[in-house]
């Protein structure tokens, strides 16, 4: 719950649907869940949360540490500083949190961005590159803002690198290749599978 639509959208608030699927979630006690969002309302929902224990983990998309940035890709999803706060009271509840830096949009400073993902209290961290069809309108914004170094061959490396030094641990290793061609990162927890996605949205 999800990669593809935020299960945390405005909505949520009124309809809690993806509190009743969480609530049905929390009965079959062999389900591990994971939640990905970019949403503050996922923190209304921290006491249901917390009762799957480690069945449970909550990723946080977090693509830049510019909000100007954010505004121009997500103009109406939450400010940057916000979601490193959701990030933070989650984790300071007990809940497994994982920061997914993708697609990785420009940064300002890529060594002060790996540290907030640690200071936050993520438990794992992982980054992806955008990729888009050839006549994908969005390669216009790209242009626009002068962004299209963003499909250089070495774009992203150095953040993957610092996020593998950073969530590194002896049971895991980084930039090994699965059986579907994705790439792996490194967690305190275990080993978090890096695929590249096929758009941005």
């Amino acid at each position: 719950m999800s990669t593809a639509t935020d299960p945390y959208q405005p909505l949520e608030r009124e309809y809690r649907l993806s509190r009743a699927c969480l609530t049905v979630l929390l009965e079959c006690p062999e389900t591990v869940v994971n939640v990905h969002t970019r949403s503050p309302v996922i923190l209304e929902d921290i006491g249901l949360l917390k009762e799957f224990g480690h069945r449970l983990q909550v990723g946080i998309s977090i693509p830049t540490d510019d909000d100007t940035v954010r505004q121009a890709i997500e103009p109406k999803a939450s400010a940057i500083p916000l979601r490193w706060t959701m990030a933070e009271r989650l984790s300071a509840s007990g809940i497994s949190v994982t920061i997914a830096a993708t697609p990785i949009f420009p940064m300002h400073n890529v060594a002060t961005f790996v540290q907030r993902c640690v200071d936050c209290g993520a438990k794992s961290a992982w980054a992806g590159r955008l990729r888009l069809i050839k006549d994908d309108p969005f390669r216009l914004v790209l242009k626009e803002k002068t962004w299209m170094h963003m499909f250089d061959v070495g774009y992203g490396t150095e953040l993957k690198a610092r996020l593998e030094d950073a969530f590194s641990c002896e049971a895991c290793s980084y930039g090994q290749t699965t059986t579907n061609g994705a790439e792996t990162i490194s967690g305190k927890k275990g080993r978090q599978v890096l695929e590249m996605q096929p758009s941005l949205f």
